[in-house]
């Protein structure tokens, strides 16, 4: 098989020092402020989601403000479009690494089981004695002024910390290559032979595209400053209404509770109707099968919980993630198995190729950020290295592997949907030590293997809403659109993630001293850790056996995403799509349904009353709704930072 393609034979746009230095210090800039506006004010996020804020006000100010101001210099002076992309996937990273959620959320996961252990819950007699003493500070008084707080006068216990960001420094950034090198090995199969539209790049390279192309720039069109305007207006009303609640301002939610007290329909639960006009804006980007599939199975799991509550089934049972509800939480878990399954049966043709390649019978492709023989080893190499950290630690073998290969469906299933379905963010509902526990139950992992896989799980496989594997397969797709050199973004892509990493994690551990954890973002601080150690004493108090419901639950999740595949491949006329299944029971859904079922609704209009002709000329449009949105956001944040203002969320906290 070749994968030679046009782009494979032109000579990549190299990356100019200018460019390189202006991203490294935009990058430190966003790795300091971050972990304030994130951890601290804990208002909307700068980073931690695929469109970062942060990132897309940065590409406005330098078209719209410095280029101009570098114009009046010389015609030659300002930044090139290439240069301008480059530094826009440079913060693609530099935004997320230090943001909420990803890797960071280990610093307060480390500590939480000995500052929360007490009597009642019986930690130190239950696990205390199978955590490492490298894993975090052990003496009381760090771990408590942590949460707490300093006492006036002290300082930063940095010697008890060294050793701690080390290891889970060197965790995270194993984890990044690991990512890293799946992005090159299934890159081109996404992009070129599936097609997948990447919706979150449009953007960026609108933002970015020539004044003098026969259709318009995008700032010279009308439309995009009227759906710019839209969103500048509804977002003014609504932060004037959260400043002053007198104030007769916009409602951006829809409440569905009123409608859902009678039975059977209260077993919905909490159903909320929240309005974003940049998830409604990208929205319309997107394929009307994966948008109205994810709204559908939002629903679909509404549908099965009056289902069940009709046929008379009630929660409770197992002392587990979703203990609540077994038989619901565990269908997407299946259907993350089957998507993984379908992508690499998908991907079979193109894999071949790399092993080929690795094997020397096959020539490597040009303008790759790495050569497939390198990714294909740094693959292996990471996951080895991460099983072997986990040995070291204490864990067996076999939970070990199969904890680390849940991240590898994981981080695969939701960067595909990313760059599939546009979702601003994503998080996992595949707790892997629950999966491990529902097949072989707890007794056969041991005490010592649940521990380290708590931490691990906590750590870094909950709460996924801004890890890095779609940041790289954006920034390499748009290094594709555009012939940017991908070696070289990748190679700087490194130096800045290893220099946000270690900023952030001072950062955010000064934040947590200075101003006390407990005062800081709840779920960053508290949460995040505190529900895990809350199972795994709970289960270590009564061991879990095998539980055939989960299991039974699991495979029909499996076997529907697969039955969802082979509907697609026969029948032309089938929408319903596996990404709508797989993300139905998340927290991303539960906020975004509504905004993405409006997107949906706009744009089964335009096509039906305007065609593809009313598509094209409406895409500004929305595409300016997303934009002005955006824009406002990093606008009140700036106000909120001013006048110490917390908790003002434009998007899901």
């Amino acid at each position: 098989m070749s994968d030679d393609s046009l782009q494979d034979k032109l000579k990549p746009t190299p990356i100019t020092a200018r460019a390189v230095v202006v991203a490294l210090l935009i990058s430190l800039v966003f790795a300091y402020i971050i972990p304030y506006v994130d951890v601290y004010l804990k208002d909307t996020f700068l980073g931690a989601q695929h469109l970062p804020p942060g990132s897309v006000f940065m590409l406005l100010a330098l078209t719209l403000g410095i280029n101009p101001l570098l114009r009046l210099i010389s015609p030659r002076a300002p930044l090139t479009r290439t240069e301008l992309l480059y530094i826009y996937c440079m913060t693609l990273f530099s935004t997320l690494v230090p943001g909420h959620g990803a890797e960071n959320v280990i610093i307060p996961v480390s500590v939480t089981a000995r500052y929360f252990a007490s009597p009642e819950n019986k930690w130190e007699q239950l696990f205390h004695q199978y955590i490492p003493d490298w894993f975090a500070p052990t003496d009381p008084e760090v771990v408590r002024q942590f949460y707490e707080g300093l006492s006036p006068g002290a300082s930063l216990p940095w010697n008890h910390w060294l050793v701690p960001m080390a290891v889970w420094g060197g965790v995270s950034l194993l984890l990044y290559v690991l990512v890293m090198c799946l992005s090159v090995l299934f890159r081109r199969q996404w992009a070129d032979h599936e097609k997948l539209v990447f919706p979150l790049v449009a953007l960026p390279l609108e933002m970015t595209s020539p004044a003098n192309r026969p259709e318009g720039s995008f700032y010279g069109n009308k439309l995009m400053w009227v759906g710019f305007g839209v969103a500048v207006v509804v977002q003014v009303l609504s932060g004037l209404k959260y400043y002053y609640p007198s104030f007769p301002g916009l409602k951006l939610f829809v409440d569905f509770q009123p409608l859902l007290k009678e039975e059977p329909w209260r077993a919905m639960g909490w159903t909320p109707g929240y309005i974003w006009p940049s998830v409604i804006g990208i929205t319309f980007l997107l394929r009307s099968e994966i948008s109205f599939s994810l709204w559908f199975f939002y629903w679909f799991t509404k549908a099965q919980t009056v289902i069940a509550h009709l046929l008379g089934y009630r929660w409770g049972g197992r002392s587990t993630s979703w203990g609540y509800a077994a038989w619901l939480g565990y269908q997407p878990v299946g259907g993350y198995l089957a998507y993984v399954g379908i992508s690499f049966y998908a991907a079979r043709q193109h894999l071949k190729y790399v092993w080929e390649i690795t094997c020397g019978r096959a020539p490597e492709p040009g303008n790759e950020g790495l050569s497939y023989r390198a990714a294909l080893i740094g693959a292996v190499a990471s996951l080895a290295a991460l099983i072997g950290f986990c040995l070291v630690a204490g864990m067996g073998f076999w939970p070990a592997a199969v904890q680390i290969s849940i991240y590898v469906v994981i981080a695969m299933s939701l960067s595909k949907v990313v760059v599939e379905s546009g979702l601003l963010f994503v998080q996992a509902t595949f707790p892997a030590l629950d999966t491990m526990a529902l097949f072989a139950g707890t007794r056969a992992i041991g005490a010592r293997s649940m521990t380290v896989a708590t931490f691990i799980e906590r750590g870094f496989m909950t709460d996924l809403r801004a890890f890095l594997m779609p940041s790289y397969l954006q920034s390499l797709r748009i290094a594709d659109l555009t012939n940017l050199d991908k070696r070289g973004l990748l190679l700087n892509a490194g130096v800045i993630i290893i220099l946000c990493t270690a900023v952030a994690y001072w950062r955010n551990n000064e934040l947590a001293y200075r101003f006390g954890a407990l005062r800081c973002n709840e779920w960053w601080a508290r949460s995040a850790g505190e529900g895990g150690f809350k199972l795994l004493g709970n289960q270590l108090q009564v061991p879990l056996p095998p539980d055939a419901v989960g299991i039974t639950s699991l495979s029909l999740g499996g076997l529907f995403t697969l039955g969802l595949y082979a509907m697609r491949q026969r029948f032309t006329w089938f929408t319903l799509h596996p990404v709508g299944f797989i993300m139905m029971h998340t927290y991303p859904m539960i906020m975004l349904w509504f905004s993405i079922f409006l997107g949906w609704v706009f744009k089964a209009v335009v096509m039906r009353y305007g065609g593809y002709r009313g598509l094209q000329a409406t895409t500004p449009l929305f595409l300016g709704v997303a934009f002005g949105d955006i824009t406002m956001m990093v606008v009140w944040l700036t106000v909120d930072a001013i006048l110490g203002k917390h908790d003002h969320f434009l998007l899901p906290g």
